[in-house]
This record gives structure tokens, C-alpha cells and sequence, in this order.
């Protein structure tokens, strides 16, 4: 069947929403000949009063360069057999949007102790075609960047400094493909020629009220009056403006038992000073902590003292294996374009590589 001739049928079979449960068994069934159908649900023995089924259309497009990344989908030779391909950020949000998919959450769960490495969750909630309620999962992945890992094994060193500047958004991709892998049993991978031919169809529960019968149309037109008003209230305040009292508007503060006053606004305890026992102690505040900014994505901490005088001069945080100098490491920036430093904004790294061996010969520190 060629790509306009499914297109076509697809078309037709996704114009209309499906209210009965015969009508949406028979459609999955002819959708799934010529569309590739990710739906939460094989059957079900009713649909929630007041809705109905839509089908959503998604098209994706699989081209990948030679190093297997393209605007929609991405190619591993490590999982990836044939002209098989990965769904890319892109389209899994237009997954999500499609079928009314919920992202609640999205939550850093290691303790954070190595900036190379990270595990990360998030929460999402999709609809149940039933009753209308919002079933979650939850999906978590790690990522471990750090130098010796498995992970990045095989990557070049440019390659490792760009997914370490995006550790986090990877991340989030990876737990948010293992929640939609769970809603929808979704494949790991996909054929790019089906990808081509096929479109995928989401089903999705949309509130579909019959206004022809009067009760549900003056139930339906109550709903949205109260959420204009609602609106309306939040925007402009209330209708009628609350009185305000005598002493210049600010209501007078409450007395607790304990002879201590309260203010009414902001709900502070206003507590009497006791001779007897002595100041409160000041809030202790936390150092801050000056972490490496090279491309390089390396993220070495380093000591308030040299960050500050390295800002004053750089206008930027290197550690001492990213500053020009004698412990410059070439290894971790001899591929980058720039050291992107900005008091130095004509130096790269071949420069520094030249200006350490200077140094070097010169005998200097």
C-alpha cells in the first residue's frame, strides 16, 4: 500500500470520535492495517459517560545522519539492527500532547555528591478510557558520566564534554521514554521504512457532552459559567471588595495565650523579648560551593579563594587542569573549538598546549 493511500484511509477512519465500544474495538482493529496504533488499552467494556474516543495523528520523520542523529529520531548501533531507530525528545512530547498525557514530575533521586553522575525519575498520568481518572507512572534511569564508565566507553572526548553539558535533559528523556514504554508499551525501537509508510495514532479520551438533551446542556453551560467567574475572580479580585477595618486597613493583630501577638496578614508570631534567656542564634549560612565551567564538562570544585581571584581575572571558574598554565591537561580539551573564556576570548586550546610547553622549558611555575 503506498504512503497517500494509507494516508487516506487513516484519514477517514480519524475524522469522527467514537462513543460505543463495538465502534472503537472495530476502528483499533482497521487503524492497526495501515497506522502503527499506540493505544493504553487492547479492550474495554465501557467508555466514561459524557466522552468519547479521538485519534490523533502524529508523522514522524526517521532520517539520520552518518553519526545516527536527526531532528526526530536518533540510531545506536548497540540496540539499533537494520534500519531500525529511536523516537527522539521531539516526538515523544508530541506523544504526550497527543494522548492528553500528563508530565507531573520530573525528580533528581541520587544524592547529588558527583556531578558525573545522576539518577533521575519523572511522574506522568494518562487517562483511563472507563471512568476518566488518571492513572501515574513513574520511570527512572542512571546516567553515569564519570571518567572509567561503561557508559561512555566508546566516545571520543568531544562527545562525552556534549553529554555531560545535558546530563540532566537526557536524563529526563530516558525516565519519560520508561514511562510511555509503560502507558503504551511502546517499542524500544522503531523501522524507519514503517515510520515512513505509517503514521501513529493515539487514542486519546476527550469530553464529548450531548447538548441536544437540555439537562446536559444547562449542566454543561453552569460548568463554564462558574469557571469564567472563577477566572474572572483571580484576574480582577473579588466582586465586592471586602470592608477594611478602622486602623489604616490592617487588621489587628491576635493575642495567643502565651501573651505572644500574631499578625493577622502575614501570620507571624510576634514574641515578646525574655531577659532571661538569650539571642536567638543567627541562621547559618551556607559556603558557597565554585565548580569548573570548562566545556570540557569536567565540573571540578574549586576553592573560594582562587574562583574569586580566577573571576576577577578570567571573568570566569576554571580548576588548575582547565586553566593555561603548567597543569593544563591537553588530553580533555584538545578537541574543543574554544576554552571559552571570556577575559581571554582569543585563546584555544592549541594556544594553551603551546603556552604550557613554554612554560615548560622556561622552568616556571
Amino acid at each position: 500500500m503506498s504512503t497517500a493511500t494509507a494516508d487516506q484511509r487513516v484519514d477517514g477512519w480519524t475524522r469522527d470520535p467514537v462513543k460505543t465500544i463495538q465502534d472503537l474495538t472495530a476502528r483499533l482493529a482497521e487503524l492497526s492495517k495501515a497506522a502503527i496504533v499506540l493505544s493504553p488499552i487492547d479492550a474495554v467494556d465501557r467508555i466514561a459517560p459524557m466522552h468519547a474516543i479521538t485519534f490523533r495523528i502524529i508523522r514522524v520523520n526517521p532520517e539520520t545522519d552518518q553519526k545516527g542523529n536527526g531532528p526526530e529520531c536518533w540510531r545506536s548501533d548497540k540496540f539499533c539492527k537494520g534500519d531500525h531507530v529511536v523516537l527522539g525528545r521531539r516526538v515523544l512530547d508530541r506523544i504526550m500532547a497527543a494522548g492528553n498525557i500528563r508530565h507531573l514530575e520530573t525528580r533528581r533521586i541520587d544524592d547529588r555528591s558527583d556531578p558525573m553522575y545522576l539518577e533521575i525519575g519523572a511522574l506522568l498520568a494518562a487517562q483511563d478510557f472507563s471512568d476518566a481518572s488518571w492513572r501515574m507512572r513513574w520511570g527512572h534511569r542512571q546516567l553515569d558520566y564519570r571518567n572509567g564508565s561503561a557508559q561512555i566507553a566508546s566516545l571520543d572526548v568531544k562527545d562525552i564534554a556534549q553529554k555531560r553539558r545535558s546530563m540532566f535533559q537526557l536524563g529526563e528523556t530516558f525516565a519519560i521514554e520508561r514511562c510511555l514504554r509503560l502507558i503504551y508499551a511502546l517499542p524500544q525501537t522503531f523501522s524507519a521504512a514503517d515510520l515512513k509508510e505509517k503514521p501513529i495514532i493515539i487514542p486519546a479520551l476527550s469530553f464529548a457532552p450531548d447538548l441536544s438533551d437540555p439537562d446536559v446542556k444547562q449542566i454543561y453551560l453552569s460548568g463554564v459559567m462558574a469557571s469564567a467567574g472563577h477566572a474572572s475572580r483571580l484576574l480582577y479580585g473579588p466582586d465586592k471588595p471586602e470592608p477594611l477595618a478602622l486602623n489604616g486597613g490592617a487588621p489587628a493583630p491576635l493575642a495567643l495565650p502565651s501573651g505572644d501577638m500574631v499578625n493577622t496578614r502575614t501570620g507571624e508570631v510576634i514574641r515578646e523579648a525574655d531577659p532571661d534567656l538569650p539571642p536567638p542564634e543567627a541562621p547559618q549560612v551556607e559556603p558557597p560551593i565554585y565548580v569548573c565551567g570548562c566545556p570540557c564538562g569536567d565540573q571540578k570544585a574549586v576553592p573560594e579563594a582562587i574562583a574569586k581571584a580566577r573571576m576577577a581575572a578570567d571573568k570566569c571558574v576554571r580548576c588548575d587542569d582547565c586553566r593555561p598554565g603548567l597543569t593544563f591537561v591537553d588530553a580533555r580539551h584538545v578537541d574543543l573549538k574554544s576554552l571559552e573564556i571570556p577575559g581571554r576570548p582569543d585563546l584555544t586550546p592549541a594556544r594553551a598546549i603551546s603556552f604550557r610547553l613554554e612554560l615548560q622549558k622556561a622552568g616556571r611555575k
